[in-house]
């Protein structure tokens, strides 16, 4: 049986929003003010379900929850996907060989209950599974406010429902928040739910304190308000797990070469030699990621296979310390981590099924695959930054299309607006419509279905041509919208005598050779002496005439700063072919 994700509802900005809790790492991302540390305060109430564990006070969900005419709450689903193997079907299917030998779609379980975060209380409201798009009750009550649980098994291949709760015995509690039914751990039907014990809070702040009384310390409080004695605890009892923990902090902040728990006067402090001055800096003196990340690799390195919520670890890394951070929790995937973040460093780290991207009301849990093209894509410097941080995108065929289209475009369109614009290449290879379909996907997987974009090509393509890559329908069998350059490629908007002779010059300048006297008047002669289709091929020509080399990115890009729709009217075709995707 599969943890997938949880969804809650009513919650914070969300009217409903889903996230994975994929085994290894899964990003939350969004805009400032999208609910993503409430996401994680959401999260850390899992403890609160009847699983037997306590909730981290520090992770209060309380004031994130809406008024209603009900006591304060939320409703939280946890879904998972049954294996055809699992045991715990036999409790649903009568005749559970049948259903397991004609195999198929195994069934999803949703489990739903109604969380009180301010009395740390979580109510069972129904279990139910999902097979092929239906839902079918497994635990319910008879009505609302009743203690009576009702249990129902399945007649397979029919689905038939068969009140079986005689036999199936619980207890249950009433109390103002009505009435709650205490679960063994080895409950056929909530012990999927063990899973969801072991839940560590990371702060973005300082948690941590730098001394404390002497003594042995063999469990780290949730707030890691223990961790000096803890970790000389640790180096004593359990050295490789020290060690591991400080070639961790020493890899991700080299300046320092060892972690050293000292006991003076009774108490524990915690220090860092530096590497240079030999001097032992206390915790407390160090920067916030240090300690962070210190708190975090101990929880890692010495919890059991827990959910792990980190909220934007990037605020106080430099990027190299967030690679660090990364390979450390590739290299302890027993965890399942969920980690709110800004950073293209961790975004770009990951597959897009893992990054749940938000955007309130929010949207309902759904189970993503990775899907190859998502792999292909990535394989050729597609990054999934592109589509989270930017308002709309403008696919383009190739990487000087990408430097060269938004310096053309800043004299025209506002700032603001350009730079939340992403400029993607396709990848190039094989059918234009495939690439299109490819990066779809991309998109979809990454929760942006409803982002303006746009797919231009150059405009060398024959008429047959362009009618097909017109036509090309995204999954919603909506026509995917495509433009075509009005030129045969991106550099024939160069060919600009003035704007040529002042790249070519500026090359020279920049390279501190002898100046080459590119004039514009001498480069209007070689425009037109020299005739081919592609701009890029006539550039090319014209460099060598100057004892240059041209250079599609850099050159055109020198190029494009110096032209506008004064000197070249065909950026006004240009614009008016890009207008749709900039005023969305």
């Amino acid at each position: 049986m599969q943890l997938l994700g949880v969804q809650v509802r009513n919650f914070a900005c969300f009217e409903q929003q889903g996230v994975s809790l994929y085994p290894g790492i899964n990003l939350v991302v969004g805009r400032n003010n999208s609910g993503k540390t409430a996401l994680l305060r959401a999260l850390a109430t899992l403890p609160t379900l009847p699983i037997g564990s306590r909730l981290d006070p520090r992770a209060s969900a309380d004031g994130y929850v809406w008024d209603t005419n009900e006591r304060r709450h939320f409703e939280m689903d946890i879904i998972f996907r049954y294996e055809w193997t699992d045991a715990e079907l036999q409790t649903i299917f009568v005749k559970f060989e049948e259903a397991a030998n004609l195999g198929g779609p195994a069934p999803v379980a949703r489990y739903n209950f109604k969380v009180y975060p301010g009395a740390n209380i979580a109510s069972l409201l129904s279990l139910e599974i999902e097979l092929n798009g239906t839902s079918y009750p497994v635990l319910s009550f008879r009505k609302k406010d009743s203690p009576d649980l009702v249990r129902f098994t399945y007649s397979f291949p029919s689905m038939t429902a068969v009140d079986n709760s005689i036999g199936y015995k619980s207890s249950s509690t009433k109390s103002a928040f009505g009435y709650h039914f205490d679960f063994s751990d080895n409950d056929p039907y909530l012990s999927p739910l063990k899973i969801l014990k072991p839940v560590v809070y990371i702060d973005s702040h300082r948690v941590a304190t730098n001394s404390m009384l002497l003594q042995s310390v063999h469990d780290l409080s949730r707030n890691a308000q223990n961790l000096p004695g803890f970790l000389q605890t640790l180096q004593g009892a359990h050295p490789r797990k020290f060690q591991a923990i400080e070639r961790f902090i020493t890899d991700a902040f080299p300046e320092f070469e060892f972690l050293n728990p000292e006991s003076v006067d009774n108490s524990v402090t915690l220090k860092l030699r530096h590497r240079e001055t030999e001097k032992k800096i206390p915790l407390t003196h160090c920067g916030t990621g240090v300690e962070q990340l210190l708190s975090l690799a101990t929880f890692i390195v010495t919890a059991p296979p827990s959910i792990v919520l980190i909220d934007e670890p990037h605020v106080f890394l430099h990027p190299s310390a967030e690679r660090t951070l990364l390979d450390f929790m590739q290299r302890h995937l027993e965890h399942r981590y969920v980690i709110t973040t800004h950073s293209a460093v961790l975004v770009n780290s990951v597959e897009p099924n893992r990054i749940n991207f938000l955007q309130p009301p929010g949207r309902p849990f759904s189970e993503r695959s990775n899907s190859d093209s998502a792999e292909v894509l990535l394989d050729l410097g597609y990054r999934n930054s592109d589509a989270l941080f930017c308002d709309r995108l403008i696919f383009v065929e190739g990487k000087s299309d990408k430097v060269i289209l938004p310096i053309l475009l800043q004299k025209s369109v506002p700032a603001a607006t350009l730079r939340n614009t992403g400029f993607v290449v396709m990848d190039g290879a094989g059918d234009p419509q495939v690439a299109m379909l490819h990066h779809e996907k991309i998109i979809r997987s990454l929760g942006r279905a409803r982002m303006p974009r746009l797919y231009l090509f150059d405009g060398d393509k024959a008429t047959q041509q362009r009618a097909i890559i017109s036509k090309t329908l995204a999954n919603s069998g909506e026509t995917l919208p495509v433009a075509f350059l009005p030129e045969v490629e991106i550099e024939n908007l160069l060919l600009v005598p003035s704007a040529i002779a002042a790249a070519i010059n500026a090359e020279a300048a920049i390279a501190d050779v002898e100046e080459s006297n590119a004039d514009p008047k001498r480069v209007a002669e070689l425009l037109e002496r020299f005739t081919a289709s592609k701009g890029s091929m006539v550039l090319s020509r014209v460099y060598d005439h100057f004892g240059r080399r041209y250079n599609k990115e850099r050159s055109g890009l020198l190029i494009a700063k110096n032209i506008d729709r004064k000197n070249q009217p065909k950026l006004n075709q240009l614009l008016e072919i890009l207008r749709p995707v900039f005023e969305q």
